[in-house]
């Protein structure tokens, strides 16, 4: 199992905040949601993003993906318990679909590429986007899924710490500029159209 230098900076940066019990994030990241990541629209991203970017490790069909895993996880984290939503801004609710859709694969291959992929759409429905490379990500995506086993971290340590990492790693959406994520969205996709109830589960 190889190391990951490039992401040990950023995890020992953020435990020493968690310490110190100090941070500073964009605003954004802690209004209420007001859009989440629902099925028809992860299909719609997936499709684009798996005919416009080659891997060596091509990804399945989304028709592929493990039954009910995905569905799962996206009820998970807009439900609400008792008028309460589970994960109440935005913040919450990126760390939760970038741990849960990396570590719970809910796909049979490309799972770090997704979580990703996911969290940062939703990042990018609320006007944010993430200041790390893909490749940064990408490593950081591969130690969070190894950490449980090789580092002994818990579940709560591993969201805990990737709620830190987004927090510290998101800006405002320049929006004169072209996004990545953007030319993956389906063509006139409005984020007031994706608006969904919260039922109480």
């Amino acid at each position: 199992m190889r190391e990951l230098p490039r992401v040990w900076p950023i995890v020992l940066k953020n435990i020493t905040r968690l310490i110190l019990n100090w941070k500073v994030m964009t605003p954004s990241l802690n209004q209420t949601p007001k859009t989440w990541l629902t099925l028809t629209l992860c299909k719609n991203i997936y499709t684009n993003f798996q005919k416009r970017v080659k891997f060596q490790e091509p990804l399945k069909n989304f028709e592929s993906r493990f039954p009910g895993k995905l569905e799962a996880i996206l009820g998970s984290v807009s439900q609400s318990f008792a008028g309460q939503s589970l994960y109440p801004t935005v913040l919450d609710a990126a760390s939760a679909y970038f741990y849960k859709i990396n570590c719970l694969h809910p796909f049979e291959n490309g799972n770090k590429r997704l979580c990703i992929l996911y969290t940062d759409a939703f990042l990018y429905f609320h006007d944010l986007e993430l200041q790390l490379s893909h490749r940064q990500m990408y490593d950081l995506a591969l130690f969070v899924a190894q950490s449980r086993i090789k580092y002994r971290l818990s579940q709560e340590d591993l969201h805990v710490l990737c709620r830190l990492i987004i927090a510290d790693y998101t800006k405002k959406r320049n929006q004169s500029l072209v996004s990545a994520i953007g030319q993956l969205l389906p063509k006139g996709l409005k984020v007031p159209e994706l608006k969904i109830s919260r039922s109480k589960i």
